[in-house]
């Protein structure tokens, strides 16, 4: 980053900024019409964000200024987390966290049904967005709480980075409230879904693991 005034000096803010870093060099030049300031910054960091003004000691004048503006970019690590168990009609919670990138970037949501060709940008209704912004580096969790109706069964939904082609992907599979209306009470079903799990039928439905078989 270099940045050029055609007057003699240079603070951030009311420090001589120069004075304290090394990664900062200053190239003062003088002709016949005054003189100039070059600045150069290696490495920028997160500190070094903000605006840099530039005046002359002994003359009252406006100062010159340059700002200089931190970009991290998002990272392709997404962390969807999406239950293994949906129920018809019961409320639902998942999550997705990430770094969509410094200032700007943002986590949005998009769904494909069974019968859609492509994905489309879908906004729920119930949303929460948490972002922090430490060091120059954005984190997001953006969770929803979603009642689905069997109409969302084998949808897939994915969490974009926006603007990005980084996604994490889940896929909605609904056990109906109707499942064990052909067993008897206390009997049990297959899972439809799940290998090496039955479903309990009574007034609540319990999926239990098939005996000798261990969750990985």
């Amino acid at each position: 980053m270099v940045m050029r005034f055609p007057v003699a000096t240079w603070t951030y803010g009311d420090v001589p900024k120069f004075k304290k870093d090394r990664r900062i060099q200053v190239k003062k030049t003088e002709d016949a019409n005054g003189g100039s300031l070059e600045v150069s910054i290696k490495s920028l960091q997160c500190a070094d964000q903000g605006t840099y003004f530039c005046a002359i000691d002994t003359y009252k004048m406006w100062p010159l200024k340059a700002s200089i503006s931190i970009i991290t970019p998002p990272e392709d690590s997404l962390r969807p987390s999406f239950p293994t168990e949906v129920f018809e009609d019961k409320v639902a919670n998942f999550s997705c966290s990430g770094q969509p990138g410094y200032p700007s970037g943002k986590l949005v949501w998009k769904i494909k049904h069974e019968k859609d060709a492509d994905f489309k940008q879908y906004d729920f209704y119930s949303a929460r967005s948490n972002v922090s912004d430490v060091n120059c580096i954005r984190s997001e969790t953006n969770t929803v709480e979603y009642q689905f109706d069997m109409a969302w069964n084998n949808t897939k939904i994915r969490c974009y980075i926006d603007n990005t082609d980084y996604f994490g992907e889940g896929v909605i599979r609904l056990l109906p409230y109707n499942i064990c209306n052909r067993v008897r009470a206390q009997g049990t079903i297959n899972h439809p879904y799940t290998p090496h799990k039955y479903i309990v039928c009574g007034k609540e439905l319990n999926i239990m693991q098939c005996p000798g078989q261990h969750v990985l």
